[in-house]
């Protein structure tokens, strides 16, 4: 047995539409190199949600981004990240420009940062659906009022001329991830979408995005640090700690038998709260956003159900045991 493999259920069934093979990156600086991200192999199919958890510098954001080399100047990434059959990372930048938004589509942590403050959104909005399918300018604004409408925007068509700073965060958020759709993507990174909304925000926002990506097929990578915000919405989990992927497995079998201890221990950190159990006892259990989390996991297992009858895929789960890595036996 290798020692050195990640713990693993792996998914056989439907083609991958994006995975990443022996994913490396590494920032060169003034006072040495930096390896963000270490070998990592990961994947996701058409119309599936793959959810990347793990604590703040574990290499999640960094995996993310490489996807689209939006990396600095100065990084070094390696390996290979395989979209559609075609693997990106040798691509030119006015290559990667054609795919960006027009195939993969991209949710920022931080709406604000994301927007240009000095240009109304309708501008914004219309850019990538005249550069990548060529609409005239009516056309965009008449799109531009369908998308805002669709995630949810009131008075979709006179908020065409408001600029950022008019909307909310949980609004902005909203604009972005119109922006993201609005070429119908085949798959949108979510790169830590609720970190800066308050929590009934972050619930709407993470509704809005489920209800997207069935309505539309979309497959979604989503990265958070929050065990509530994947557990309701991912088909498929991986862990990553200190730049590594420690376990991945479908959802609902991650979050109820963890087999690594550093997800163990991120399972335990969560608040604990007294919930009936289906033979009508008390006892303690994890709590997400109020929730206790085998009803979050529960809910979300309800949601790939439909799911999968879309898709007519089913899971081969299979499993291969690791030892706990040094470091990750030290956090548990």
């Amino acid at each position: 047995m290798d020692p050195t493999r990640p713990t693993t259920t792996s998914d056989s069934g439907p083609e991958q539409l994006l995975e990443l093979r022996n994913l490396r990156v590494r920032f060169h600086t003034s006072r040495g190199t930096v390896e963000a991200v270490k070998g990592i192999d990961l994947s996701v199919a058409a119309g599936r949600t793959l959810g990347i958890v793990g604590e703040s510098g574990s290499g999640k954001s960094s995996a993310c981004l490489s996807i689209l080399g939006l990396h600095p100047h100065g990084t070094e990434v390696t390996g290979q990240v395989v979209f559609g059959g075609k693997d990106l990372l040798p691509l030119p930048e006015k290559a990667l420009r054609s795919i960006r938004g027009k195939d993969i589509g991209l949710v920022y942590q931080d709406p604000m940062a994301a927007l240009n403050p000095v240009r109304p959104v309708g501008s914004q909005l219309r850019e990538p659906l005249q550069v990548h399918l060529g609409m005239s300018r009516r056309q965009a604004d008449d799109r531009a009022a369908e998308l805002l409408a669709r995630v949810g925007i009131p008075s979709p068509r006179a908020q065409l001329r408001a600029f950022p700073h008019q909307f909310s965060g949980g609004m902005r958020q909203r604009i972005v991830i119109a922006m993201a759709i609005a070429c119908e993507p085949a798959l949108l990174l979510a790169d830590e979408p609720t970190t800066a909304l308050d929590v009934s925000v972050q619930a709407q926002v993470l509704d809005l995005l489920r209800d997207l990506t069935d309505a539309l097929g979309i497959a979604l990578v989503l990265v958070s640090h929050d065990l509530s915000v994947v557990a309701g919405l991912a088909d498929h989990v991986a862990v990553m700690y200190a730049g590594e992927v420690v376990e991945q497995a479908p959802a609902s079998q991650l979050f109820a038998h963890p087999q690594h201890p550093y997800t163990a221990a991120l399972l335990a950190s969560a608040a604990p709260v007294e919930a009936e159990d289906d033979d009508g006892a008390h006892g303690a259990t994890l709590a997400t956003d109020g929730m206790p989390l085998r009803q979050v996991t529960d809910r979300g297992a309800a949601r790939n159900v439909a799911r999968e009858d879309r898709l007519a895929k089913t899971d081969a789960p299979t499993s291969t045991d690791r030892p706990p890595s040094d470091d990750a036996r030290r956090t548990s």
